[in-house]
């Protein structure tokens, strides 16, 4: 089944390099990166448990179904006006406020890490109490700190950063203290959750953007995408040394580490997919759109309301996952499932052809229409859309109310320039 799975992921990763006349596109890059990744996890190193041939399944039939639906949009690149660049800038009025409102509770938040690695308490301890919500020993210790966290401040990461990339490749005018204000938003961030993917994602997005639009680097400027690159790097470094869990029982290495997150998405697909089989599990449509359910809803929850059942129903099943499950000997791991499992939840192989076909169709989308534009909002929305992509391996990112809020924040931070108002 290995065999089969990898040679129909080349040959659609090499038709879609044949019709893009590049092997540099989404497409291929999506079918290229998942035959790795079953490659890498066929390999069974370090003592990784053994799993079934269906996720070669799943993963195939997902891959098949996202390039048809990439090529089902029709719509051709064409060449723009340059000019169009500049059409859009920031409205400072709500970036000023949305800022400030998530710089206050990093800070605050910034504090109590602090206090709590003077005691004496492992940064991967710490690290886990950021993620634990609602819980009486949780970072976030009211329903403010909260809601700002789940619906202000996780939004404004990604957009912040992208406006970052954006300027670096001219898009975007942002002054010295702007980008001061979103690089110290950023250390924040990552110092307090011990996020690495926040960092992962700026580097993706960046490479992205070169390699859809074919952006030629001047040399000038390569050596200070070398330096952003090697500190960048040393971050990520940095961050995983110190947030080492309490989940292993071995001390894994570098090598060990980068193998792990480059293939265990394989059999902790293998192990949900048995568990959702096995309870009957079914969602039908729920889990695509989850995190815009939660968006929906969050007036009547403000409000004082509850989550419907059907909500908690879902949720169930997310909370699983979270769960640490021991994929390599004497080491545990969580969470990464891959976006296959999450449309599987929804209509079973039906739901992932359905989910991985739109999927593919509006990634087109945002591509076409980003590159026809040129402008800041199209190729904003465009970077913001790429973290799916960089979190594929993970998870369907839109189960995540405030990734999904991320795309509604953009249309109030940036408004149109007088003179390309009527365009």
């Amino acid at each position: 089944m290995l065999v089969l799975a990898l040679s129909v992921l080349i040959i659609f990763a090499l038709i879609g390099a044949f019709k893009e006349k590049s092997i540099l596109n989404i497409q291929s890059i999506f079918c290229l990166m998942w035959a790795m990744i079953c490659w890498l996890a066929s390999l069974r190193l370090f003592d990784m448990v053994a799993f079934s041939d269906r996720p070669y399944l799943v993963i195939s039939i997902g891959c098949v179904s996202f390039s048809f639906g990439y090529w089902a949009y029709i719509r051709k690149k064409r060449i723009v006006k340059v000019g169009e660049r500049d059409s859009y800038s920031l409205n400072l009025r709500i970036y000023n406020g949305l800022y400030y409102i998530s710089i206050v509770l990093l800070f605050i938040l910034a504090i109590r890490v602090i206090g709590l690695l003077q005691m004496g308490v492992p940064y991967s301890v710490i690290r886990d109490l950021y993620g634990e919500i609602g819980e009486s020993n949780s970072l976030l210790q009211s329903k403010a700190e909260i809601f700002i966290n789940t619906f202000i401040l996780v939004a404004l990461v990604p957009v912040f950063n992208a406006f970052l990339i954006l300027h670096f490749f001219n898009y975007l005018k942002l002054s010295k203290k702007q980008i001061i204000q979103i690089v110290l938003l950023a250390v924040l961030y990552c110092f307090v959750t011990g996020s690495r993917i926040v960092i992962t994602n700026l580097i993706f997005q960046a490479l992205i953007l070169v390699m859809t639009f074919r952006i030629k680097i001047p040399m000038k400027e390569v050596r200070k995408v070398a330096v952003v690159g090697v500190v960048l790097y040393f971050a990520i470094s940095f961050i995983s040394e110190n947030r080492q869990k309490d989940h292993a029982l071995v001390d894994w290495g570098t090598k060990e580490t980068y193998y792990a997150y480059s293939s265990l998405a394989v059999p902790m697909l293998d192990h949900y997919l048995t568990i959702a089989d096995r309870t009957n599990f079914m969602t039908y449509g729920m889990t695509t759109v989850y995190g815009v359910c939660r968006v929906i809803l969050l007036p009547y929850l403000v409000a004082g309301g509850a989550y419907p059942d059907f909500f908690l129903y879902t949720e169930s099943f997310f909370k699983q996952i979270d769960e640490y499950i021991p994929i390599f000997y004497g080491v545990q791991h969580n969470a990464f499932v891959s976006i296959f499992l999450y449309f599987y939840l929804d209509f079973g192989y039906v739901g992932v052809i359905l989910g991985c076909f739109l999927y593919g169709f509006l990634f087109r989308y945002f591509i076409v229409r980003a590159y026809n534009k040129r402008d800041v909002y199209s190729i904003l929305i465009f970077l913001i859309f790429v973290i799916s992509l960089a979190k594929c391996f993970a998870r369907w990112e839109f189960v995540n109310a405030g990734y999904v809020l991320a795309f509604i924040y953009i249309p109030f931070l940036l408004k149109k320039n007088k003179k390309y108002e009527r365009s």
